[in-house]
């Protein structure tokens, strides 16, 4: 912990300077880390300065408690929503959000198989190309089906196969 935040709020507050005794105690290994999730809830947080906030966020993170450390990040956001660094520090530490989901590159092909378990027998022997679960043709070889078809083989949504 920096040694500003140490004098400032840890030495003058009593239930940050218990708080830094079991952190050192769990950084030591002398006692669970658990120990000091315990102690932190105990704290009446509503009542600290934003310069606690950081002490007991920079403890959270010593220990690896990410988690802890982003609950105590947005509730000091919370409680001093004029804080730039308690901002920044909620904002760092929140858990990822997906902004967006790129294209499916397998499209959903349960019609097209679908229509192989019904209408497989009728085209024993044959190419198939379908699309969306409705044929769009057959023939003899695969090549004769894309020359008829007319379209690239390669295009994601078809499902060309031989039918035994």
């Amino acid at each position: 912990m920096s040694a500003l935040l140490h004098t400032i709020f840890v030495q003058n507050d009593p239930d940050l300077l218990s708080l830094e005794q079991v952190w050192q105690d769990a950084l030591a290994f002398r006692i669970p880390a658990g120990a000091f999730a315990r102690a932190l809830e105990a704290i009446r947080w509503d009542a600290k300065p934003v310069g606690a906030f950081q002490a007991g966020i920079e403890m959270c993170l010593a220990l690896d408690a990410v988690d802890l450390a982003r609950e105590l990040a947005a509730r000091g956001a919370v409680l001093h929503p004029t804080d730039d660094m308690l901002a920044t520090l909620s904002r760092v530490l929140a858990p990822p959000i997906v902004l967006s989901v790129g294209n499916n590159t397998q499209p959903d092909q349960s019609l097209s198989v679908q229509w192989l378990q019904d209408h497989s027998r009728a085209y024993a022997g044959s190419w198939v190309a379908l699309r969306n679960g409705a044929l769009l043709g057959s023939a003899d070889t695969r090549q004769m089906l894309i020359e008829r078809l007319g379209i690239p083989a390669a295009s994601p949504e078809l499902l060309i196969t031989w039918l035994p």
